[in-house]
């Protein structure tokens, strides 16, 4: 489950920002849906909101330190959430767990 919300991250986020060049207004949600997460991201200059919601009857736990955000370009670059915490210019992050039937917001940049 980890890596397949890794995976659907690293693919969302970057076909969103192709499409949020051409919309006249920023904030139009996009999303992913499947029979056990809804991920939606709203992109705004400078950061991205993110909801997931955990749909399924198990915990899911969101390892923030191998999630990634692959840019138009090819190129893997690790992301800044709230989640994180920083300590001499270097970020690092708890897992998250996301209970049954739940939902998280956080910012990404």
């Amino acid at each position: 489950m980890k890596e397949l919300i890794s995976k659907i991250l690293a693919w969302i986020h970057p076909h969103s920002c192709k499409t949020v060049k051409h919309l006249t207004k920023p904030g139009v949600p996009r999303e992913f849906n499947d029979e056990y997460i809804e991920i939606k991201f709203e992109i705004f200059p400078g950061t991205t909101h993110l909801s997931l919601t955990n749909k399924s009857d198990k915990e899911i736990i969101l390892d923030w330190e191998n999630v990634r955000f692959i840019d138009l370009h090819g190129k893997s670059n690790k992301i800044i959430c709230f989640e994180a915490k920083e300590s001499q210019g270097v970020y690092t992050y708890t897992p998250q767990n996301i209970a049954p039937h739940t939902t998280i917001h956080d910012y990404l940049a």
